[in-house]
């Protein structure tokens, strides 16, 4: 802001909107490396059997990993937020007209955060864009998981921590 009470100057609000871009995929690539590098790891310590002192540091190593995922959840959730909020009050994207009827991506991204006057005003077919429930080959729907990266991760982190419990306890 320039001055105490006066709006923002609109090339900062876009130089943050495009950094917010811009850590947002960092985040994301970074989240999606670790995961990488931790399926690789456990690979590794898994290829040849495991016994009680590697289930340990399998599951230490998922709780490592999870803490981390958390925090980058966090900044991704963060950082979503703070670009949503310039779309919706600073760029005025959530209009409803003739001409331009879409919300902007990360209104899109971040839909279950959207303001309910947002909310109240989408069509049904954005609702139904933006309440994508995966479906079994391609047929059944499964309404309680929803199409999220995050859901997937922590299946993911839960079940090599509860094989490495169960390695632990069997061993």
């Amino acid at each position: 802001m320039n001055e105490e009470g006066s709006k923002p100057n609109p090339d900062d609000i876009r130089t943050e909107y495009a950094a917010l871009i811009d850590f947002h995929n960092s985040v994301v690539s970074h989240r999606f490396t670790l995961v990488g590098f931790y399926l690789a790891a456990i690979g590794l310590i898994a290829g040849k059997g495991i016994n009680f002192l590697e289930a340990c540091l399998i599951l230490g190593l998922t709780i490592s990993m999870y803490m981390m995922e958390l925090r980058n959840r966090t900044l991704y959730t963060q950082m979503g937020r703070r670009a949503m909020d310039i779309e919706v009050n600073y760029w005025r994207l959530n209009r409803k007209d003739n001409d331009d009827n879409g919300l902007p991506l990360f209104c899109t991204m971040r839909h279950s955060d959207l303001p309910e006057e947002i909310r109240k005003s989408l069509t049904p077919k954005q609702q139904n864009d933006l309440e994508y429930n995966p479906k079994f080959w391609g047929r059944w729907k499964i309404p309680f998981l929803p199409a999220n990266h995050s859901r997937g991760l922590d299946f993911l982190y839960a079940f090599v921590a509860i094989y490495a419990i169960a390695k632990m306890i069997f061993s």
